[in-house]
């Protein structure tokens, strides 16, 4: 039924004696049915006694009113109409069905809730209504107002800020407000959520159907600004072989309430040429490649090594989404490839926050042994290297010099203890600045070694 009145619908019930004695009989229903005499009599009942005649035969009128439901929800009834014997224990039963039709809807989802987003965003969810009746149907969207109207949550840093009420249709919208519905169509709702800064908001979105029931749709929505937390920004790998690939881990913890993307942006060196922007050396960041899950386990024998460029940190993963409140390890990979002192950056970028830069630190060495016995070093091979070692020993004497205030002898000194005679330190520098000549003209030897643990004597096989 469709309109402001609901009418009564009446069904003939004929009652035929077959037997060839009269029968005494009780009928017995329920609301919303009843009997009657005839169509829109108002003397309605729920039971009747009469005498049925021999051969003879009794109509009545079965009338259902739906005007008795008041909350406008479609429904089936089904009843049953009793009819008792009073001369025998015999019951017979004659069932009425009934279906009353109002303009109604079905809803997808009766709850939209957009989580925590970032502050002063705007985002959307869709809701499928579809109309589940026969009948077309005019519907209208409205939010269900309150006098507590949701304020301003303030930071730590923003108790200055003045507090003021944030209105529904500040917060919320529906797309369309408004629409007609054939039987069986369907409509796709969408509810936008305006995240004004650090603002929590609930609020009950309702659907009139005209002739027809109301729905509530729970909306909530919150913002807030987007904050996380390092461990540290200095990663100290130590000593390590300048062969070998070290490795520290850092954490990411999203300490808010709002989830966030990262990746890893590596700044260009003078040495790093290759993994840049040419124009202007606008660092890149990190490739697809970053997101591999290669993990480096197993034994020495099985494990698998990733490939990394030296004297360029490798970040794993390079890119990815931490969710509020959660936390993700970061493995920072990092091969010396020469035997010195190394200072390295790269920049952690959250959302559209300014990048974070990491600073990772160490020293690449390599092992030897100190031998007194004499090496025969060609002045006309090794004339270059050997006043770069005795400059680089000098060097070093003169710094100790200024931060110990101890005066140190030019040239040769007297051994004290243990410590390294002037020729020894001469030699081990001749060594190392040797090992890093070698290393820089086999950049590509020195990748395919590095994914070797145990390459050692590999590396040896440089120097020579």
């Amino acid at each position: 039924v469709k309109g402001d009145s609901l009418l009564p619908v009446y069904e003939k019930l004929v009652l035929h004696n077959v037997s060839s004695l009269s029968l005494s009989m009780e009928l017995i229903l329920t609301e919303p049915f009843s009997l009657c005499e005839t169509p829109g009599d108002p003397g309605r009942h729920r039971t009747k006694f009469f005498v049925l005649e021999d051969q003879r035969q009794s109509e009545f009128w079965v009338c259902f009113d739906p005007s008795l439901y008041k909350d406008l929800a479609p429904r089936i009834v089904d009843e049953t109409l009793k009819i008792n014997y009073l001369e025998h224990p015999q019951q017979d039963i004659v069932k009425l069905h009934a279906v009353v039709h109002f303009p109604s809807l079905h809803f997808s989802s009766t709850t939209v809730d957009f989580g925590c987003v970032q502050n002063c965003t705007e985002t959307n969810k869709t809701v499928t209504i579809t109309n589940c009746s026969p009948l077309p149907l005019s519907y209208r969207w409205a939010f269900l107002e309150d006098q507590n109207q949701t304020q301003i949550r303030l930071t730590a840093d923003d108790q200055s800020t003045t507090q003021r009420p944030v209105h529904v249709e500040e917060a919320f919208d529906i797309s369309p407000m408004y629409g007609v519905l054939q039987p069986q169509d369907q409509q796709l709702v969408t509810f936008y959520f305006f995240g004004h800064e650090n603002i929590s908001r609930a609020v009950v979105a309702q659907c009139s159907i005209e002739d027809g029931p109301t729905y509530d749709v729970q909306v909530r929505g919150e913002a807030s600004a987007i904050c996380y937390s390092l461990e540290s920004t200095h990663l100290d790998f130590g000593s390590q072989l300048f062969h070998c690939v070290g490795e520290v881990e850092m954490c990411v913890r999203n300490s808010g309430k709002v989830g966030f993307e990262f990746s890893i942006i590596q700044l260009p060196s003078a040495e790093e040429d290759e993994g840049f922007d040419e124009d202007e050396g606008a660092p890149m960041k990190a490739r697809n490649e970053g997101r591999d899950t290669q993990q480096l386990k197993g034994n020495s024998e099985q494990q698998e090594r990733l490939r990394i460029r030296p004297g360029l940190p490798k970040v794993i993963p390079a890119m990815g989404y931490i969710g509020a409140g959660s936390e993700m390890h970061l493995r920072v990979l990092y091969l010396p490839g020469i035997p010195e002192v190394f200072e390295k950056q790269f920049q952690l970028q959250v959302a559209f926050l300014p990048p974070q830069e990491i600073t990772l630190t160490g020293v690449g060495v390599i092992p030897r042994i100190r031998l007194n016995l004499p090496r025969n070093l060609s002045e006309e091979c090794y004339s270059d290297v050997l006043q770069q070692a005795q400059a680089a020993v000098e060097a070093q004497r003169v710094r100790q010099e200024l931060e110990h205030g101890i005066p140190v002898g030019r040239g040769p000194q007297e051994p004290a203890d243990c410590a390294p005679t002037y020729e020894e330190l001469i030699q081990l520098e001749v060594e190392r600045l040797l090992v890093i000549e070698n290393a820089l003209r086999v950049p590509d030897r020195l990748l395919e070694l590095s994914d070797q643990p145990s390459s050692l004597s590999q590396w040896q096989n440089l120097s020579k």
